[in-house]
């Protein structure tokens, strides 16, 4: 009746259609965060290739990320299962991977998000990227995305 969602993989070479941003659980389930392996519920998706999101670094090798690394690539790593609590996902930039220009990564950084205690050079910066090497924008012929400006 409705097609289903997978989770992509994360690295790089790995592009992505789209980012879960609400689900609809059926009734009786509506006070979850999270859901029951064996409960259905409906998946809200942005397929946007150019819409904004924000992100923030693991806290592995960041240290050296800062304004420099505006409009490179980046990539997502999963970082777990996400929060039952709260309901976050557990997807991360990964800073073990230097930004690049590197059309085969995942997104672009677009700058800092705006908070008066988000720094560069810090594990757990939180950063506006979009989508670069989407399933709609692959733009050469390896099938890879938006190459980065160094």
């Amino acid at each position: 009746m409705y097609p289903g969602v997978d989770l992509a993989s994360d690295g790089d070479g790995n592009p992505i259609s789209g980012v879960v941003m609400s689900f609809e659980p059926p009734t009786g389930y509506e006070n979850y965060k999270y859901r029951l392996g064996s409960v259905t519920w409906k998946v809200n998706v942005c397929f946007d290739p150019f819409a904004i999101y924000e992100i923030q670094t693991d806290d592995d090798g960041t240290a050296s990320w800062t304004y420099d690394d505006v409009w490179l690539n980046a990539c997502l790593e999963s970082a777990g299962a996400g929060s039952t609590y709260t309901g976050l996902s557990g997807w991360e930039l990964d800073g073990s991977d230097a930004p690049a220009a590197d059309s085969s990564n995942q997104v672009m950084l677009l700058g800092l998000a705006d908070y008066p205690d988000n720094v560069t050079a810090t594990a757990h910066s939180k950063w506006k990227v979009y989508l670069s090497h989407h399933e709609l924008t692959e733009c050469t012929t390896a099938g890879d995305g938006v190459l980065g400006v160094g």
